[in-house]
């Protein structure tokens, strides 16, 4: 089974064994068909979990080598293609983390994050608050020291375009929370703080940064 979102769309998902998915925009989510006896899904994009409790069958997600494992918990997991970065944020219970190239593990608590890049070897451990965990659910875009490279991807995925960029986007990070704003707005803020230049055609952002 395959459950897919093109950009700019968002779902929720009803799985066999009771559990729900939110699904977000950019994203595709894949089970076999005997879920119930096997819990275990694919992941590739980003996806906020509930899980329902049953101790005799742990959650599993596989995403991008990352394996989270729950028995009944809810978290957020960020891992598209394109950003070369996973992140499992743990809102409710327990999971155990597993990096499936490394062998290395991490026991998640409410409020804590796993982290790896696609160029490193390590899981990364860090704090971060529980009540934002998958905000996105909301219609919340939350960016926190974020590259802006980052931003761009969930941009494209979040409103359905294609942002083209004039400049090095590198070493430039990007922090702000818009509630159910436009494009058009996010990128009047983020053009302040970061210093460019945009224009929206169509389906298509041109961004001139100003470095």
């Amino acid at each position: 089974m395959i459950k897919e979102n093109p950009a700019g769309q968002k779902s929720r998902i009803h799985l066999p064994d009771g559990s729900f998915v939110n699904l977000n925009a950019g994203s595709y989510l894949k089970y076999a068909d005997d879920f119930n006896n096997n819990r275990s899904v694919e992941l590739v994009g980003e996806a906020f979990f509930e899980v329902q409790k049953r101790p005799e069958a742990p959650f599993r997600v596989t995403s991008k080598g990352i394996v989270p494992t729950a028995l009944g918990t809810s978290f957020n997991i960020k891992a598209y293609k394109a950003t070369g970065l996973v992140e499992v944020a743990l809102a409710t219970g327990k999971v155990s983390v597993e990096d499936t190239f490394s062998q290395s593990k991490l026991l998640l608590l409410p409020g804590q994050m796993a982290t790896k890049l696609d160029a490193s070897n390590q899981l990364v451990m860090s704090e971060t608050d529980a009540k934002i965990i998958g905000q996105w659910r909301n219609g919340i875009l939350l960016f926190d020291s974020t590259p802006l490279a980052n931003v761009i991807n969930s941009l494209e995925n979040w409103y359905d375009v294609e942002i083209m960029v004039q400049g090095d986007v590198s070493g430039i990070l990007c922090s702000g929370t818009f509630d159910n704003e436009y494009l058009d707005n996010v990128l009047d803020v983020l053009s302040h703080t970061i210093g460019f230049e945009f224009q929206i055609e169509n389906k298509v952002v041109t961004i001139n940064l100003k470095n």
